[in-house]
């Protein structure tokens, strides 16, 4: 799970259903909060999360196909720096 965190840069996180022939499909259902709002989906996503904005933690509440997670981060220097996922 990852816990609630914000960042000092904006980041687009990609949730993407691997599934070739319905790529929307997910293959379960994400619970992930964004200023302690939870929104659910159990579609292909993408969420754009503006720097300093509080977020997490994030759940898998089903998983039934394989599916990917890409986290984009725009501006935040090195891997060091941007911490991924409010880790220090």
């Amino acid at each position: 799970m990852t816990p609630e965190h914000s960042h000092d840069y904006d980041e687009i996180v990609l949730y993407i259903g691997a599934d070739p022939h319905t790529p929307e499909y997910l293959g379960g259902e994400i619970e992930f909060k964004v200023e302690g709002l939870a929104l659910l989906f159990d579609i292909t996503t993408a969420l754009s999360v503006l720097k300093g904005t509080k977020h997490g933690p994030l759940k898998w509440k089903e998983f039934t196909w394989h599916q990917m997670q890409l986290s984009i981060v725009l501006g935040g220097g090195s891997l060091s720096k941007a911490k991924p996922g409010g880790r220090k």
